[in-house]
């Protein structure tokens, strides 16, 4: 049912758009095939459109899209058939740009089509052992207490020198840390004299 009315809905794009290019048959054009400028929204992850051109007296599969900012949004040609080109706009950050196409040779240009691009996109927080900044990590404790080679037959636990815990060496939250903020000792005691503590997964 979505997608008959979705054609419902494309068809009187097409036909005006179609209507467009027979009025050019003896001229090269470049028509987008809509009625009003593009409106995208980033808040809920990438967004992107679909959409068509009309082509007349001009190679489709030669054409050329272009955005005017691709830091708001990117444009990709997809398919051609009969007289138009499909093209694809995908959202990268909030913003207002245009869309053009063009043949090869750039000898045929088509109006500028608006493109406004809303929202702000979502980001991969950090994982929970790395939330620190650089900035507001603690300074790092002496050599003597930090070794990355510790001798002997003691177990040598690892060091979030960024968060100040302490993991067993088979802890999971090891291999999620940033190698610049490893360390290893052998007296966790002495660690949390330092101000260290223990790992949530590994406190005793």
């Amino acid at each position: 049912m979505k997608k008959i009315l979705s054609l419902l809905l494309l068809l009187p794009m097409l036909f005006s758009c179609a209507a467009v290019g027979a009025d050019r048959q003896n001229e090269k054009s470049l028509v987008f095939c809509r009625n009003s400028d593009i409106v995208l929204d980033i808040s809920d992850g990438t967004a992107k459109i679909s959409g068509y051109l009309n082509f007349t007296n001009v190679d489709g599969n030669d054409l050329i899209f272009r955005s005017g900012d691709e830091s708001v949004a990117t444009v990709s040609a997809t398919s051609v058939q009969s007289g138009m080109a499909g093209y694809e706009v995908v959202a990268v950050g909030a913003g207002s740009t245009y869309i053009t196409a063009s043949s090869s040779d750039g000898s045929v240009v088509s109006e500028k089509l608006g493109v406004t691009v809303t929202g702000e996109s979502r980001t991969v927080p950090e994982t929970e052992a790395e939330t620190e900044t650089e900035e507001t990590a603690p300074a790092l404790p002496d050599e003597t207490e930090i070794t990355k080679n510790a001798p002997g037959n003691e177990i040598t636990y690892v060091l979030n020198t960024n968060t100040k815990k302490i993991h067993f060496p088979d802890c999971p939250s090891v291999s999620q840390m940033k190698e610049k903020n490893k360390g290893t000792t052998t007296d966790p005691d002495a660690m949390i004299a330092k101000g260290y503590s223990w790992c949530k997964n590994c406190k005793k």
